[in-house]
């Protein structure tokens, strides 16, 4: 098992956002009272609460759309992240948002890492985007959210920049899976730096993103990927893991160090620990995909697992449902249930999950973002 890094490593970057924050509020202030906003990027050790917080408390004020991304148009990105931003001006009072940009599964051609985004029927060819693409239309929806929210200047819009481990063909190799992790981090660096240049980042702030599933790849080409963001997120750039925990257990038990899942991919519970909550960049908006609220009880069960074998719970930063592009579709329904859990629904399965165990009890869930493709 990869050493964690030390309790120093891990708080360097707290420093840093402390660092920023106080430039660049000293910075501004003189100029309007702008406030800049940078997520904790260290994770310390999480103590259950001491005074018991409510069972349900009230959800959030409003939830996000996030995307799979159908085009690679700046025009539209900007259009898109302008619309956000008319909808948190018009709101009172100040909004919170995370929207996930999904560009599609990694990808490597001609010598260039990029995605293949999601095609728009009835084009069946695979569409190939640079990493340099991506950040075009990332920075766009971010410059049109930061234009359109106007006077609203208190509003704020993590936009995650996700890709998938849906590693196939020329991704099946851990050098090339790595490299791709590498370059994910530092375009989410040169992201937040242009954000800084612009002044766009005292309302948004850039993080990688990725939804990670256990049908997709092996524990050693997703290890490989995390791996490679990791060394080169200069400690401060993060990732949120989207993706779902398809076939862990449900409830936790003394050997399920031994569990192996994810049909021929082997899949160890420490393997999931480690991509969504092990390695410092790592955080988690996980799918909470099913009616049945299987999904909870999974995310559930391994943060009891990160409690009980590795000394502090998971505090998952919200939720992940697909009911937007379940209705683009005309349903996701089988014969064993949905996969159409609203946002309501899906928060407040995983906050009563995780809240009936103490030590799986987090002070708060702040997040609800739903996915939907791109077109209508």
């Amino acid at each position: 098992m990869p050493e964690l890094r030390s309790n120093r490593k891990r708080s360097a970057p707290l420093w840093l956002a402390l660092a920023l924050i106080l430039l660049f509020t000293w910075t501004v202030s003189a100029g309007g009272g702008t406030t800049l906003y940078l997520p904790v990027v260290a994770k310390q050790a999480t103590p259950t609460p001491t005074i018991t917080p409510t069972p349900i408390p009230p959800l959030p004020a409003n939830y996000s759309v996030s995307y799979y991304v159908q085009t690679t148009s700046s025009l539209e990105a900007y259009n898109y992240g302008c619309a956000l931003g008319r909808t948190d001006r018009d709101l009172p009072g100040t909004q919170d948002r995370l929207v996930i940009l999904d560009f599609g599964q990694p990808w490597y051609e001609n010598g260039q890492y990029g995605t293949i985004i999601f095609r728009i029927p009835p084009v069946t060819e695979f569409v190939f985007v640079s990493l340099y693409t991506v950040r075009q239309v990332a920075q766009n929806y971010a410059a049109g959210y930061w234009n359109c929210t106007e006077s609203d200047t208190q509003s704020h819009l993590t936009l995650g920049i996700g890709t998938s481990n849906y590693l196939r063909a020329d991704m099946q190799n851990a050098d090339r899976a790595r490299q791709h992790g590498q370059l994910w981090a530092q375009m989410v660096l040169e992201v937040n730096s242009w954000l800084i240049s612009t002044g766009y980042v005292s309302q948004v702030y850039a993080t990688g993103a990725n939804d990670m599933e256990l049908f997709w790849a092996t524990p050693a080409l997703t290890r490989a990927w995390v791996d490679g963001f990791n060394a080169y997120d200069n400690d401060t750039a993060i990732y949120y893991n989207y993706g779902a925990c398809e076939g862990c257990p449900q409830s936790y038990y003394s050997s399920i160090g031994s569990w192996t899942g994810g049909v021929n991919y082997s899949w160890h519970i420490e393997d999931v620990w480690y991509i969504t909550w092990g390695i410092q960049p790592a955080w988690a908006v996980p799918e909470i995909y099913l009616s049945t609220g299987a999904n909870a009880k999974q995310w559930q069960t391994l943060s009891k697992y990160s409690k009980v074998q590795k000394g502090s719970r998971i505090d998952y930063s919200g939720v992940m449902t697909q009911y937007g592009a379940c209705q683009q579709r005309g349903g996701c329904t089988f014969d064993t249930g949905d996969t159409m859990n609203t946002p309501q629904e899906a928060w407040n399965q995983l906050w009563s999950r995780t809240y009936a165990d103490p030590d799986t009890r987090m002070l708060a869930l702040p997040w609800m973002t739903d996915i939907r493709y791109w077109v209508k």
